[in-house]
């Protein structure tokens, strides 16, 4: 088994970003989660494509404010949690992305749970087939291979790593993907919406201009608004580019 300290900077990084993807899903967005995010923002770039994204998101709000970060992340859990509407993308359960009956799925859930000596905190008011609650035993197992390594342990870290391969094969790996799938495809056409609406507005100005209803002045005055603000906005952000289970 490889114990290189690339290694371990590998596992560490995997720990960090399923540590922050659990707390996503099975907490209401906190300081402790900006924290988080500025951890991953501050750490090395991990060679892992999957972890891009996130370290990306880390990077682009080095800076912000914690309230406006907070905010952002609370709409956005709206929308991966419930959704607004009927068109929105299903809940992040695996039950309802795999054809195996429910029961069979979650049964196979609690016994990697139980078998790893962890059981569903009393604080999670959620199914074990949760997405944050997966990600939550996945940290775990990453967090016993790092501690048997420093140990010295190699057999218990294989153990960890095999029980972490399993679990990835049999159930998160078998549906996480789709349900990303289906998030990206719900970002992006909320983003056209949110273009089409921008779209709008010039239309609306002229359409008033013309009835009437928009004097002249008033015209000026919130096209200078809009540049002053535009304007502002573009400043801030180039100061911005410069600056779960339980153990039993």
């Amino acid at each position: 088994m490889v114990e290189s300290a690339e290694y371990r900077r590998e596992l560490e990084q995997k720990r960090s970003a399923y540590a922050f993807l659990s707390s996503l899903f099975l907490t209401l967005p906190d300081e402790e989660l900006v924290a988080s995010l500025q951890e991953l923002a501050a750490a090395p770039a991990s060679d892992d494509v999957g972890m891009h994204e996130i370290e990306r998101y880390a990077r682009e709000r080095q800076g912000m404010p914690v309230e406006e970060t907070l905010a952002e992340l609370a709409k956005d859990r709206v929308h991966l949690m419930r959704g607004v509407n009927k068109n929105e993308l299903r809940p992040p359960y695996e039950s309802l992305y795999v054809s195996n009956p429910a029961q069979g799925t979650l049964g196979s859930l609690n016994r990697f749970y139980a078998e790893s000596g962890c059981c569903m905190s009393e604080e999670v008011k959620d199914s074990p087939d949760q997405i944050g609650v997966e990600f939550s035993f996945v940290e775990h197992l990453l967090s016993e291979e790092l501690d048997a390594l420093d140990e010295g342990d190699a057999d218990r870290a294989e153990e960890a790593a095999r029980t972490r391969e399993r679990f990835l094969s049999q159930h998160l790996g078998r549906w996480a993907y789709e349900y990303a799938k289906e998030m990206k495809a719900a970002a992006q056409e909320q983003r056209a919406k949110v273009i089409e609406a921008e779209a709008e507005v010039p239309r609306a100005m002229a359409a008033a201009l013309r009835e009437g209803k928009l004097g002249v002045m008033d015209y000026y005055e919130m096209k200078n608004t809009i540049a002053d603000t535009a304007m502002r906005d573009s400043i801030a952000s180039m100061g911005e580019g410069a600056n779960a289970p339980r153990k039993k």
